[in-house]
């Protein structure tokens, strides 16, 4: 049996057959393909902030971002607290953090391979300076998607350093700190 295509038939069949190879071999989770463990820390890093920002905004799309079943929960002194689970309790986590600043530590180790849509975990300390708490959470992504936040609210407190300058006692050096 013979059969004739045609010219949009047979472009339609090769990106078939391409889509079909590529999706199998990378799998295509809106991600972009990273140079290694570093760029995949950052991006995810990033990933789990704008999640947060939007999260804390009612009239924001979640669902792109997350797994619908994903868990959240946020402990605070010595109680555990689970928020809930979906787009509910990524809200709560939001509205529970406060975060008006966030922190994440950069991938300061060698640099490895990374997959960015395979099971992956960051790292993000949001921080409500207003009333001094700190969430460390731990965002766990499958396929680039949120399927679970956890993490500590503490309380914090900052000051500024004074530089380096060496103590002065009588107009002499400290002899502690001499070398």
């Amino acid at each position: 049996m013979k059969m004739k295509l045609g010219m949009i038939g047979t472009v339609s069949l090769v990106l078939m057959l391409t889509i079909g190879h590529v999706s199998a071999s990378a799998p295509n989770c809106g991600l972009p393909r990273v140079s290694g463990l570093n760029e995949l820390n950052e991006l995810l890093s990033l990933r789990a902030v704008d999640f947060v920002e939007r999260a804390a905004s009612p009239k924001s799309d979640l669902a792109p971002l997350m797994s619908p079943s994903a868990e959240f929960s946020l402990g605070a002194g010595d109680v555990g607290r689970p928020l809930g689970s979906g787009i509910v309790g990524a809200r709560k986590l939001a509205h529970t953090m406060n975060a008006n600043r966030y922190r994440f530590l950069g991938w300061d180790y060698m640099d490895g391979p990374a997959e960015a849509c395979a099971r992956n975990e960051v790292e993000v300390e949001f921080i409500d300076s207003r009333n001094q708490f700190v969430s460390k959470m731990k965002f766990i992504f499958e396929g680039g998607r949120v399927v679970k936040a956890d993490g500590w609210q503490r309380s914090f407190k900052t000051g500024h350093v004074n530089g380096f300058a060496r103590p002065v006692i009588r107009g002499n050096r400290c002899p502690l700190l001499a070398v």
